[in-house]
C-alpha cells in the first residue's frame, strides 16, 4: 500500500489555466472560512457555485482510480464534494497539522484518500507546500500537478504558510469507502505548545 502518488502535467493545461482564471478571490461571499489558530483557508460548500472549468476538472478527478494508485480497493468519490471542491489559501494562510475527518457527516462513509490539483503558475518560492508527515514527503506547489494521498488516523499532514502575494488555488476530491470509520466527522488538529 502506498501513502501517496504525485503526477505532473496531469490534465490539459488550457483547462487548468481556465480554472485558475475562474477561481474567485478571497473576498468572494460564498467561501466557507476556516480562520483560527489552526488554519487560514477558504473552501466551497456548494457544488452549484463552482465555476464551469473548475467543475470540469473536479469531474475528471472523480475518475482517478485512487484505490488502484494507493493499493486500497473499494474507493469512490463524493460527487457533492463535501469539504472538497475549491480551496483557496490567501497570503499568510496555512493549514496546521491535522488528521482528516474520518466519517462523512451525511453518509457515514469512511474517508480513505484525497486528491489535490495545484492550479498556480509562476509560484516560485512562495510556500504553501503540502507536507505528508507520516511519509516525510513535502510536495511543492506546481501548476497542473496532482497529489493523491491516503487519509487516515495515521496520515497527519499540513500546508505550510503561503509567503508570497498570490493565493494558493487547489481543487480537491475526497475518496471514501463503506468500511467502518475509526474517527469522527471533523478534522483533528494537533495543537503546538
Amino acid at each position: 500500500m502506498k501513502d501517496f502518488v504525485v503526477m505532473r502535467d496531469w490534465t490539459n493545461p488550457e483547462i487548468a489555466r481556465a480554472a485558475a482564471t475562474e477561481f474567485p478571490d478571497d473576498s468572494w461571499e460564498h467561501w466557507h472560512r476556516y480562520d483560527d489558530s489552526t488554519a487560514l483557508k477558504f473552501g466551497t460548500r456548494d457544488r452549484l457555485r463552482i465555476p464551469p472549468a473548475c467543475l470540469e476538472l473536479l469531474n475528471q478527478m472523480n475518475n482517478i482510480s485512487a484505490g488502484s494508485l494507493l493499493g486500497r480497493d473499494g474507493l469512490f468519490p463524493d460527487f457533492q464534494y463535501h469539504a472538497g471542491g475549491m480551496h483557496l489559501i490567501p497570503p499568510g494562510g496555512f493549514l496546521g497539522t491535522h488528521i482528516d475527518a474520518q466519517r462523512h457527516p451525511q453518509c457515514g462513509w469512511k474517508r480513505e484518500a484525497s486528491a489535490v490539483l495545484f492550479l498556480n503558475e509562476d509560484w516560485g518560492d512562495s510556500g504553501g507546500e503540502l507536507v505528508l508527515e507520516s511519509s516525510g514527503k513535502t510536495i511543492p506547489v506546481e501548476f497542473n500537478k496532482l497529489a493523491v494521498f491516503r487519509s487516515g488516523v495515521d496520515t497527519p499532514h499540513r500546508v505550510e504558510q503561503v509567503t508570497g502575494q498570490q493565493c494558493r488555488k487547489t481543487l480537491a476530491v475526497f475518496f471514501w469507502s463503506h468500511r467502518v470509520p475509526a474517527g469522527g466527522h471533523k478534522s483533528e488538529f494537533k495543537h503546538e505548545n
